[in-house]
Formats: structure tokens, sequence, C-alpha cells
């Protein structure tokens, strides 16, 4: 009867950390949404067509100044907190629970001047570092070498990915210029990406040797440098209505998989060396935007945006982590986004809505899995002007409860 229930447990294993699994949010069960530099654009639902400057926005629409007057920066700060999983054990019996992840860093710093006709800026712009609370693998023991499980029908069972890390940095320049009432801009970034997961791999044989297994643990591994470009065009129809359109491009970065044996299933202790399996160039998705910013009376602003994403790079997946080439259900998405801004003399009351949709359409897994839902985020923020620096905060609350946002920053003018 115990083992019968240790099976079942197992079983359940597979299936939430996703047998087939590629990316970073299918390993560590962690959904990373595509979020806005901006303070002000966060609490308006995520929408960056605006009808005013906004220097801390340069890093997704290098326009956000293109009618900036005076020096000025911006700089940022963000907590996230991500809902996932700790596993434990007692005797045969495996159990879950929740286990909160808080990541809180300065997130963004971005600086723009008038330059002749155009507006040349620079940003850095961080994502807050994500790292799980269990020990960074591998941990080795020995120098014995990995010998990987080789027969004609193998049997793969999973267990969780507990240690994980993420870090998202980069570095842009970006140029624009105003001609007359159309606003053109461009820039390119330095982006640095470093995400490791590794996850618990048992395999049995079921021809040949039936019974038999081999405990390892994978070790998957994204990361690089990459130059990624983007571009953007507004149309101010008059002064109180805005088009705009922006591209920001994709990256590739070097994936590479690797494995140890363990002497016990779950264990992060590695009785062998590493060894690499296999190692391709990932693509990151590139996005497209199209939206409208309307005054539409002197203290009320609204805006309304689509968001093209293109999650489809991501299902072509060369090598698996039960050493198969496999398509996966991710595809490409289209977001919706809205928001609106009341200005009450030097205090700026603003509010939004956005709809992340489902990007991975497999419904083995959706049911079970925050990660693979689609997600409406409500979004509440304010801003506080004085003489020629500007206080705001925003928080984003996505309703499948995904994973918070709450931000705070200063923009200043010289």
């Amino acid at each position: 009867m115990r083992s019968g229930v240790k099976t079942a447990v197992v079983v359940s294993f597979l299936t939430t950390a996703v047998a087939s699994a590629q990316t970073f949010e299918q390993l560590t069960e962690v959904r990373i949404d595509a979020q806005p530099s901006s303070v002000r654009s966060v609490a308006m639902g995520g929408t960056t067509a605006m009808t005013s400057n906004d220097v801390s926005l340069l890093p997704d629409n290098p326009i956000a100044a293109a009618s900036l007057q005076r020096v000025t920066l911006a700089v940022a700060a963000t907590n996230a907190s991500y809902p996932t999983q700790g596993f434990g054990s007692s005797g045969n019996l495996f159990y879950s629970y929740r286990d909160d992840l808080n990541a809180t860093g300065f997130s963004n710093f971005s600086i723009a001047a008038p330059l002749g006709n155009a507006v040349i800026g620079a940003y850095y712009r961080d994502e807050p570092h994500l790292r799980s609370r269990e020990p960074i693998f591998p941990v080795q023991s020995t120098n014995a070498p990995y010998e990987p499980l080789v027969c004609e029908n193998c049997l793969y069972v999973f267990g969780p990915s507990r240690d994980f890390e993420r870090r998202d940095t980069r570095y842009g320049l970006t140029a624009s210029w105003k001609l007359g009432s159309v606003a053109i801009g461009a820039g390119a970034e330095l982006r640095q990406l470093e995400e490791r997961a590794s996850v618990a791999r048992t395999g049995y044989h079921v021809i040949g040797d039936p019974g038999s297994q081999t405990n390892e643990r994978l070790f998957r591994t994204t990361s690089g440098n990459a130059i990624v470009p983007n571009a953007a065009i507004a149309w101010t129809i008059n002064p109180r209505v805005v088009v705009a359109a922006s591209y920001n491009g994709a990256a590739s970065y070097d994936r590479v998989t690797r494995a140890c044996a363990t002497d016990n299933t779950g264990s992060p202790i590695c009785s062998t060396q590493t060894a690499e399996l296999n190692r391709f160039e990932q693509s990151t998705p590139a996005s497209y935007r199209a939206g409208v910013s309307v005054e539409v009376a002197r203290p009320l602003t609204v805006a309304a945006e689509l968001v093209r994403r293109q999650y489809g790079t991501y299902a072509t997946e060369p090598y698996s982590i039960i050493n198969e080439p496999i398509t996966l259900p991710y595809h490409d998405v289209t977001e919706t986004h809205v928001g609106a801004e009341y200005r009450i003399s030097s205090l700026a009351l603003r509010a939004g809505w956005w709809h992340d949709p489902q990007r991975f359409n497999d419904d083995q897994f959706a049911p079970f899995a925050r990660w693979a839902q689609s997600a409406n985020h409500l979004t509440l923020g304010l801003g506080l002007k004085a003489s020629n620096a500007e206080i705001s905060v925003a928080v984003d609350d996505p309703r499948n409860d995904n994973g918070r946002r709450a931000s705070v920053g200063l923009t200043y003018s010289f």
C-alpha cells in the first residue's frame, strides 16, 4: 500500500513539473511577465502610448521623451512576489506547501537630454534577482564519471525543480526626434540574461532489465549577452490625442543541459561529475505594440494598447529533458491594456487593467499550474509632483494569484 501511494505522488510530480520542460517557467512554475519599466505605466495597466514625457519608459519605448526640453533622470525600485510550491516528505508520503518568494531590487535608472533636434537617452534596467530558498546547484561529492541511462525504452519520472535563479539586466541607448506632429525613435540595448534551474530525474528500464533505475539531476542554464534593437513612432493628431506603435526585438542565448547521477531520488548532491548533454541557441520573444492615449479633459487621460508577443518561438524543442525533440504548445498572444490618470493639482491618481492570455495551450497542465493560465491584472498607483520632481508608486495584482509587483520611482528635471 505504501509503495502505491509513493508511485501515485511521483506520477503527479511528472504532471506538474512538465516532463517536456524547456523554459524557465515550466521548470520552476514561476511565470515571468513582461512588465514596463515605468512606474507610471505599471499603474496605468502597462500602457506606453503617453501624451507627456516619461523618461523612465525609455527601455520599452525610445520616443517616451521625444519632446523633452530639459535634462531629466528617473530611478525606480521594485518588489516582486511569486507563489511557489515547497515539497517535503514523511516516510513514504510526499506533500507540498505554499512557499512565496520575494525579490526586491533597484530596477531602473534612465536619463535623457535634448541635443539639437534630437533627444538622447540612456538607461539601466534590472529585474529583481529571483532566487529559490534551496541551495544553488550543483553540489558534487566525488569525481566519478557520469554514465547516462542506456536502454531501448526508458520510462522517466521527474521531481519538482526546487533550486533556481534568474537575473535579467539591460543597458541601453536611445535617440528620438520630433518632426512636426510625428515622433520617431530607435535604440539598442545590451541584455544580459542568466536563468538556472534543476530537476530530479529517475530513469527506469522497461525492456531488457525491468526494475533497475538510475537517479539523476538535470541542470539547465540559459545565459549570455545579446544586442536587442527597438524602435517606435507616434503621431500627435492634436494636442490631446496620440497614436503610437513600437517594436522590441528578440534575443538569442546559449542554453546548456547538464546532468549528474545521485544516490537517491531527488537528492541535490551529485555522486558523479556533471556531463553536458545538449547545447543550442534559445530565442526570446519579440513584441509589437499599438496604442492610443487621449486627454479626455484637462485632468483626465485614458490610454489603450494591444501588445503582440511571439511566445511561439518557444514551441520548437530540439532537446527536451526526456532526451527527445518535441513541439511544445506555446503560441503567440495578444495582450490588452487599458489605463487612466486623473490629476488634481500636484496629485495624480492612476488605475488600469490588462489581460495576459494563456500562452501555453495544454489542458493537461493549465488547471493545476498558475504559470500556464491566463491572468487579468488590476493596477493602481499615484504620483505626487513638487517643483521639478515627481514621486510615483504602483501596484500590479494579477487576479489568479500569479505573483504581485509593487514599484516606487522618482523623476527629476534639471
